[in-house]
């Protein structure tokens, strides 16, 4: 639902919202107001950051921030323990932090059309990792190949290896 529609409801009763192609340029606060709140999809806005007191959502197990002017991968994430999902795909991001290894209850990560140019070893741990989407960036074979060994249970989606140096 739309954060319209949500505050029709009880916050209490509230479990998704949808606020994406909304233009938005700074984090909608009123959302921490939804304590239940399991869904965030913030796509397609033109965010740079997220507040480090988003995990006050502490219920969260699907945020999409794809497709916004995100430069750093949020390290608030990493305090939310009950995230099952997450996309941060087409935004500007560098480097995914070590802290990512709290969360053992991800199985989706989609950093499709980042900038990372690598992964920190912490992302191998997590071994409930069903996909991983790390299309859209140029990465060589050995790269991959370490990938595919370090999550064997996991999906990984790459594009085919550059003939980069490595």
């Amino acid at each position: 639902m739309s954060i319209e529609e949500a505050r029709v409801y009880h916050p209490d009763s509230v479990i998704a919202i949808r606020m994406n192609k909304m233009k938005l340029t700074e984090f909608p606060e009123e959302v921490l107001n939804y304590p239940n709140l399991r869904a965030l999809d913030l796509t397609k806005n033109r965010l740079t950051k997220i507040p480090q007191n988003l995990n006050l959502l502490q219920k969260m197990e699907i945020l999409t921030l794809s497709k916004n002017r995100l430069q750093i991968f949020p390290i608030v994430i990493c305090s939310m323990p009950n995230l099952k999902s997450i996309s941060v795909s087409n935004n500007i991001i560098t480097n995914m932090p070590t802290c990512i290894k709290y969360l053992t209850q991800l199985e989706h990560l989609d950093i499709f059309n980042t900038q990372m140019d690598s992964f920190p070893s912490e992302l191998g741990l997590l071994k409930n990792l069903k996909t991983f989407d790390a299309r859209g960036i140029l990465f060589g074979r050995e790269f991959q190949q370490t990938w595919e060994e370090r999550l064997p249970n996991t999906k990984i989606k790459f594009d085919a290896p550059c003939n980069c140096i490595e």
